[in-house]
């Protein structure tokens, strides 16, 4: 080979491994809901973080029971290779990060404590994050900072929080009740499996799919307790984060909302291998294709079909970095709308 052709291959390789790499997120990867973003310029330095929520999926199941009921198919997924410790590490340090990075910037972070004496927050709980819970949302891990509190309405006997609010937005009235403070709020899923459940009317058939994939969806589905035993209804939550400044708007709205959320679902590559599965009964004797193990939902012990293999390090480093990413544009946008 001459040597200018050496050259310029080299020269191409260099290109090449010095190209920066694309964030996992971007602005390319979000969409924008809010309104007024340059208004946020009217409102105090000020921020209290009223949600901070990041939810991790263990497992996920699903049965298909065709009409007659002569035919079921069930499949159980879970996930091996993280631990709950380390998922509520990833969550304390992208919490700490972000505070840190509002405080550079010249914002103040409204305490718990004041949030306590507002009327919003008459009578209701005040909790202190850095306790995983498995009873959230149903076959994840969902998690608060371990150096932060927030309020619920009630705690049920399963141990899930109730936020309580319902169709109304109380943002902007905390916002007003905080002396114009802005309101952070903050929910983000991480997910690795999507299952469909399925029959065959005229097979008297039934069928259970899996799509293995990392990614932070647009809405986290989650199967309730009662779609273990057929077709229930499945809990969901929306990835979203947004900062609310009531100000002058009247009644129940916002004078500004910077609000992002997912375009479509977020691919996370090289974390754990991409793959499907598939159950599928005829024969109503032989309801489960696998022999099962056991595994803990909710400290309840259910059967797991099938496992899939996280690689540890590279989970925990893009699941943070996910997360940093996302918050590090809230806090542009934020600034950037303020003109601070």
């Amino acid at each position: 080979m001459s040597k200018i052709a050496t050259t310029v291959m080299l020269l191409v390789l260099a290109a090449f491994t010095m190209a920066p790499v694309e964030p996992l997120i971007t602005e390319k990867s979000l969409s924008k809901s809010g309104y007024g973003e340059k208004k946020m310029k009217k409102a105090p330095k000020k921020v209290f973080i009223n949600s901070f929520f990041v939810n991790y999926q263990l497992i996920a199941g699903a049965q298909a029971t065709s009409i007659s009921g002569h035919s079921k198919t069930g499949m159980t997924v879970a996930l091996n290779g993280v631990e709950a410790n380390q998922l509520q590490e990833v969550t304390n340090k992208a919490y700490q990060r972000f505070t840190k990075k509002l405080k550079d910037n010249g914002y103040e972070i409204v305490t718990a404590d004041k949030a306590g004496e507002t009327e919003l927050y008459t009578d209701w709980r005040r909790l202190q994050g850095g306790t995983p819970s498995k009873a959230q949302l149903v076959g994840y891990l969902s998690t608060a900072p371990a150096d932060y509190d927030f309020f619920v309405k009630r705690v049920t006997k399963k141990g899930k929080s109730k936020r309580g609010f319902g169709i109304i937005d109380s943002a902007p009235k905390l916002s007003k009740q905080l002396d114009d403070a802005v309101v952070f709020e903050g929910v983000f899923n991480f997910q690795y499996v999507m299952l469909d459940a399925s029959y065959n009317y005229l097979m008297e058939s039934s069928k259970v799919k899996a799509k293995v994939n990392f990614e932070m969806p647009t809405v986290a589905a989650a199967q309730s307790k009662e779609g273990w035993a057929g077709q229930g209804s499945g809990e969901t939550s929306p990835t979203l984060a947004r900062f609310v400044y009531k100000g002058r708007a009247p009644g129940l709205g916002a004078e500004s909302i910077i609000a992002y959320s997912p375009k479509k679902d977020i691919d996370i590559p090289g974390v754990i291998e991409e793959k499907k599965f598939k159950e599928y009964t005829a024969n109503p004797n032989t309801p489960y294709s696998n022999s099962a193990s056991l595994g803990i939902l909710v400290d309840e012990e259910v059967k797991v079909s099938h496992w899939v293999q996280a690689d540890t390090e590279a989970y925990l480093a893009k699941a943070e970095e996910s997360l940093n990413g996302y918050l590090d544009f809230m806090v542009e946008k934020l600034l950037d709308s303020s003109g601070k």
